[in-house]
């Protein structure tokens, strides 16, 4: 039973787990609550994070639950995402993203495999349609041609609110050319049949330049800005004068200590900045401009 698919369900996180974890999984009292996470440790309960909290569960995942999970996430083909689970994560076809921890192996100073896969930590995208509302409007604020940086701690929702946002741009009746730069092809799990170019899969940096140069985007929506490569890029979009929605990890006392977050803001690249302060049916944040902030 163990090795059996609960393609069944209608969850498709659910459907990659094991028909006993799956099971336990629908049972639980966070189900109905829209569940953010899913967390396997090989020979441990199965843990579920939803918006009411942690939830213990009392299926216990195997090794071979594990190894079936993996296989299930990469579509029975583990070697096809050597290169995402080297970085530590799968990405399906829905957008979910689980994180990958095991035995690194090392050649040359560089990270080559992952062997003996110990957590799975599936995210799920939910949908909120609504989540938007109030970054929309800053948007719109700034007639569509202020930068904005969206931030939150890790799991507060960027991934989510940019989603959206993407959503609700592509229904505004004054149309604009958005490219999405979803480079760990999780943000663009709801987009089938919006008119906007989505490059997956591409190196952040590289996916903002070809997103400048040769799709003509008016506005350009990627998540979390870090290396010196992506800052590069996002000021080839203020030279341009193409609109950047990007986000970053942080919270709002120390945002701009990162130092990708810093340059940007000495290049004046940003209107204004979008700190998440609550995650839901409707995205609550603290609106900073640039001008106001001090470092």
């Amino acid at each position: 039973m163990n090795g059996t698919c609960a393609k069944t369900f209608e969850n498709p996180a659910v459907s990659y787990l094991p028909i006993h974890i799956a099971e336990a999984v629908r049972r639980c009292s966070s189900f109905g609550d829209g569940i953010n996470e899913i967390r396997l440790t090989a020979g441990a309960e199965v843990l579920i994070i939803s918006k009411s909290g942690a939830e213990r569960l009392s299926a216990v995942c195997t090794f071979e639950d594990m190894r079936h999970t993996v296989r299930s996430l990469s579509g029975n083909s583990v070697y096809s995402h050597t290169e995402t689970v080297k970085e530590g994560y799968i990405t399906t076809s829905e957008g979910i993203r689980a994180g990958i921890t095991g035995r690194a192996v090392f050649e040359n100073g560089k990270v080559t495999a992952v062997t003996d896969i110990t957590s799975v930590v599936i995210r799920i995208p939910n949908r909120f349609p609504q989540a938007a509302n109030e970054l929309y409007s800053l948007v719109k604020r700034f007639d569509f041609k202020g930068s904005i940086l969206v931030y939150s701690p890790p799991g507060g929702g960027k991934t989510t609110l940019l989603r959206e946002l993407a959503v609700k741009l592509c229904q505004d009746s004054n149309l604009k050319r958005i490219a999405v730069v979803d480079s760990r092809c999780e943000l663009s799990g709801s987009f089938e049949g919006l008119n906007l170019c989505t490059l997956l899969a591409y190196p952040r940096h590289k996916g903002i330049e070809i997103a400048v140069r040769t799709l003509g985007a008016e506005i350009v929506i990627c998540d979390e800005i870090s290396s010196s490569e992506d800052v590069s890029a996002a000021l080839e979009c203020l030279g341009s004068g193409v609109t950047l929605i990007a986000s970053a990890h942080g919270t709002t006392e120390d945002v701009f200590r990162r130092e990708a977050v810093m340059k940007l803001h000495e290049n004046r690249l940003f209107a204004a900045y979008y700190g998440i302060t609550a995650l839901g049916e409707n995205v609550r944040g603290k609106i900073t401009l640039a001008r106001d902030v001090k470092i």
